[in-house]
C-alpha cells in the first residue's frame, strides 16, 4: 500500500481520508493514541482473518480508505472495497500496489453479489452507523458461504471515554428509530447513532442464531488525547505492558477498553 499523491485528489473527501490515513497509519513519526490504536485494530482484523477464514474472498463493508482489504489483498486474499461513497472508493484506488481488490459502489441494502460468496466479511466501526445493525448482519449472512466468517468491531459502550465523548445512548436504549434512520450512514465518529456494550452486541449476534467463535476488548482508554502529552514521552513497549494489565483486571477490562471485536460463524 502506497501513501496516494496528492496532485491525483479531485475532490474534498480525497483530503479528508488522507489526512486520517497520514495521522493514522503512514506518517510513522507520530506517536499517539489514536495511531496506536487504529494500527492495533487493522492488524487483529488480519491475524483474524488469517487465524479463522477456510477460504480467500473478502467483502470489506464500508470500507471508507479501504485499508484493511488493500492490505488483505497484499496478502494474497481477493477482496472487494465496498462503500457508499464513490469518491472514498477513488481515493482507495490511489493506494493500490498489488494483490487482487476490486471497488464497488452501492448500498448495503442491496448488495449487488451472488448469495453465499463470500469466506470473510468485515463489518469494520459499521454498526454503530446503521439504524437497525441486526438486519444488516442478516444481509451479511446471506452473502457468506457456510464455513465463512463475520468479523465485527466496534466502540465499546461501556468504555468511560466513549461514554464521556460519544455521550449516546447503548443499542438496547436507543429510540426514535426514524430520527436514526435519517442519520445513518454517515461517514464518521460524529455519525455514531448509538454504541454497543460487549453483553448487548452478544446477545443480538446469537438472537439470530449465529456461533461466537471469538471475543475480545481491546485498545486502552488510558491513552487519550488528554494523556496523550503524558504517554509519548514513553517507548511504545511499555504503553503495551500496561494495556495487558489492563487486560486481566475484569472491571478494568470492561470500562476501559475502546474496542469490541467478535468473530462470528453460521
Amino acid at each position: 500500500m502506497i501513501l496516494p499523491d496528492q496532485k491525483q485528489f479531485r475532490r474534498k473527501e480525497h483530503w479528508y481520508l488522507y489526512n486520517y490515513d497520514i495521522n493514522e497509519y503512514f506518517n510513522k513519526n507520530i506517536k499517539n493514541y489514536a495511531r496506536m490504536h487504529y494500527i492495533n485494530r487493522i492488524r487483529k482484523i488480519i491475524d483474524l482473518t488469517n487465524q479463522y477464514s477456510n477460504g480467500k474472498y473478502v467483502l470489506d463493508t464500508g470500507c471508507a480508505q479501504a485499508n484493511i482489504s488493500t492490505l488483505l489483498a497484499e496478502e494474497g486474499y481477493k477482496c472487494i472495497a465496498f462503500d457508499l461513497r464513490y469518491n472514498f472508493l477513488t481515493y482507495a484506488k490511489l493506494k493500490w500496489e498489488y494483490g487482487y481488490i476490486n471497488y464497488v459502489c452501492g448500498n448495503i441494502d442491496s448488495l449487488p453479489f451472488k448469495k453465499e460468496v463470500f469466506d470473510v466479511i468485515v463489518l469494520g466501526e459499521f454498526l454503530e452507523h446503521v439504524a437497525f445493525p441486526k438486519k444488516i448482519v442478516l444481509i451479511m449472512l446471506e452473502h457468506l458461504k457456510k464455513n465463512g466468517i463475520i468479523i465485527i468491531t466496534t466502540p465499546n459502550g461501556s468504555s468511560l471515554m466513549n461514554k464521556f465523548y460519544f455521550k449516546l445512548p447503548t443499542y438496547i436504549n436507543k429510540n426514535n428509530e426514524c430520527e436514526l434512520v435519517k442519520r445513518q450512514y454517515g461517514p464518521s465518529g460524529n455519525s455514531h447513532l448509538f454504541l454497543f456494550t460487549f453483553n448487548e452486541l452478544q446477545q443480538l449476534l446469537e438472537s439470530i442464531g449465529l456461533k461466537i467463535i471469538y471475543s475480545c476488548l481491546m485498545n486502552c482508554v488510558f491513552f487519550n488525547p488528554i494523556t496523550n502529552l503524558i504517554f509519548r514521552i514513553f517507548p511504545i513497549n511499555f504503553l503495551y505492558m500496561i494495556e495487558v494489565i489492563v487486560q486481566k483486571i475484569p472491571y478494568f477490562k470492561r470500562v476501559l477498553n475502546d474496542k469490541l471485536i467478535f468473530v462470528v460463524s453460521k
